[in-house]
């Protein structure tokens, strides 16, 4: 069994999809499970997620009739055996320090949740850092919930659930839906139930915006489930 399990929805993503990978791969904590969910893709990515798996025996893929993030990423959920789970959108991709450094704060400090900043860009590729110097805090529940509601002194758009490393025993009962804010649905209810979050204050996921990613469409707090 592998410490972490990384779940990677994919779809349409041949350009960026290679990068994404990668940086995943070359992570300097290399217990790794990868499961890449190809969800209905028709360009090639599907067939780009079977040439990484030849290369490294850590990748699982798993093609699927399209059913969109949600679905992709539930399907991940039901076969990961690590002890901790990831995700990153397979536009994205991530610091080569990213698990080790969010795994090393969750052990110190005896956390189920470990979370980071990120950075974000549309066009131009913003290059990692050699190294990563993390200063980490723990956050309590109420500063949690008023940064769910944009209240609090963390940007909401932190409350998504790529930038995370989690205790796989917090999803026993959670899944992804359809609401439009499955994101902030899930991530509300994994920190209702967490016992200690630590938030990473180091910029180390790469958030690609731009206006062919499903993953990335903007959400309402309205639709958050409490």
């Amino acid at each position: 069994m592998s410490k972490i399990s990384v779940i990677v929805p994919v779809y349409n993503v041949e350009k960026f999809i290679k990068r994404c990978l990668d940086s995943i791969i070359n992570q300097t904590m290399n217990d790794l499970e990868i499961i890449l969910v190809n969800d209905g893709s028709t360009d090639n990515s599907g067939k780009i997620c079977d040439e990484y798996a030849k290369l490294d025996n850590r990748i699982t893929v798993i093609h699927k009739e399209n059913g969109g993030i949600s679905s992709a990423r539930n399907t991940g959920l039901n076969v990961a055996t690590g002890e901790w789970i990831a995700f990153v959108d397979s536009d994205d991709y991530i610091e080569k320090d990213m698990y080790e450094v969010l795994y090393n704060a969750l052990i110190k400090e005896n956390a189920d949740i470990s979370f980071c900043y990120c950075n974000t860009f549309s066009i131009e590729e913003i290059d990692c850092e050699d190294k990563i110097e993390a200063h980490f805090r723990i956050i309590d529940k109420e500063n949690i919930y008023r940064n769910l509601y944009g209240q609090g002194d963390i940007d909401y758009k932190y409350m998504v659930v790529w930038n995370k490393l989690i205790d796989k025993q917090l999803f026993k009962n959670i899944r992804f839906d359809d609401s439009g804010a499955e994101d902030l649905n899930v991530t509300n209810r994994l920190f209702n139930i967490s016992q200690k979050t630590i938030l990473t204050e180091t910029p180390m996921y790469f958030w690609r915006q731009h206006n062919l990613s499903e993953s990335h469409k903007r959400f309402n707090r309205r639709n958050i489930a409490v």
